[in-house]
């Protein structure tokens, strides 16, 4: 019983308290904690909240919070996407009311949404999003209004767009070798890659990255008892490199866009 039981918040607010989740939102996570990640995902892609079996926006953030800090890749994955489509969801008529293009502010958002999802998954004992649980809506305007505070002075600072300069949090990984391991920061660029690139990539294409670049893990090695991308999802490494390539391709083609 203690694995389906919602596990408390360890943020505290400006008084000290810890947040504490209201108490159908506990009730309606045991719900949905048991039910499989794919028909869970598939139920959240109703945005009615009037509807009847409607996943409040705090319930799939937890599960999908939990799906990451538990290493469940394919959970995470499935949950991922829905997520970020609630995200926009929301904020989409919130930018629709502000001078600029909306659609460009809704990418910036989303994307530093997927961002902090992202770090609170690597991090296991991050609190940083306790209060998206507590408070969705609330917690979401609040970033939303952050966001467009640096957007304000982003380009109060670079008036034309070709001044504006990479970030450094998209990598080319077009020059990388596949064998090659790479460095903290290219790590942590990669991963937030993939994730603002994310419908992009096949559930094959993400394992794949997952493993050279987050985990590691080789294409090939001449120790045979050593696990490798190709052993462990039962390809060719062939198919690997193939898919590694395709992969990698579509990144740049998202990083072109940006």
């Amino acid at each position: 019983m203690e694995d389906i039981l919602p596990k408390a918040l360890t943020r505290k607010n400006a008084e000290g308290e810890v947040y504490k989740r209201l108490p159908d939102i506990d009730e309606s996570i045991v719900q949905w904690e048991t039910v499989d990640a794919k028909l869970v995902a598939s139920a959240a892609g109703n945005l009615d909240y009037r509807a009847d079996g409607y996943i409040r926006n705090e319930v799939l953030l937890h599960l999908l919070r939990r799906a990451g800090k538990e290493r469940r890749a394919d959970d995470f994955y499935a949950l991922f996407p829905m997520f970020m489509a609630r995200v926009r969801h929301l904020i989409r008529p919130w930018l629709a009311r502000r001078p600029g293009n909306s659609d460009d502010l809704a990418n910036e958002t989303c994307s530093a949404m997927a961002r902090l999802v992202a770090e609170d998954a690597a991090a296991p004992a991050s609190d940083e999003i306790d209060y998206f649980e507590v408070r969705f809506a609330k917690a979401l305007s609040f970033f939303v209004l952050d966001r467009l505070e640096e957007n304000r002075r982003w380009y109060a600072m670079h008036p034309s767009r070709e001044d504006l300069a990479d970030d450094g949090e998209v990598i080319d990984l077009a020059p990388l070798d596949d064998n090659r391991d790479l460095t903290g920061p290219e790590k942590a660029a990669l991963g937030a890659q993939i994730m603002r690139a994310f419908h992009a990539l096949s559930e094959e294409e993400r394992s794949i990255l997952e493993l050279r670049y987050l985990q590691g893990m080789k294409t090939s090695s001449k120790d045979a008892d050593e696990e490798t991308i190709p052993k462990k999802l039962n390809l060719s490494e062939r198919t690997v490199r193939n898919r590694l390539t395709s992969a990698t391709k579509k990144l740049s083609k998202f990083k072109e866009r940006q």
